[in-house]
């Protein structure tokens, strides 16, 4: 529904999920990326599996995909 609200195909979007019910979004995206703290059958539907929600999974996640660059000023 929101790829549909911003005129987005899904070969257009990429997917977060961490729960039982996130494996068939993630599944369904371009790119689906399960959180390192998912359910397991959350992280078998993903394309890629990051770190925690904690540990910055989504950043990390970013960084990998080179949808952002490294902070320079990160340690």
């Amino acid at each position: 529904k929101m790829a549909e609200a911003f005129g987005l195909t899904l070969d257009q979007c990429a997917a977060f999920g961490d729960g039982l019910n996130d494996a068939d979004m993630l599944q369904m995206a371009e790119v689906g990326i399960a959180m390192g703290n998912g359910k397991d059958n959350c992280k078998a539907a993903a394309d890629y599996v990051t770190d925690t929600q904690e540990n910055d999974g989504l950043y990390k996640a970013c960084l990998h995909y080179g949808w952002i660059e490294r902070d320079f000023h990160e340690n």
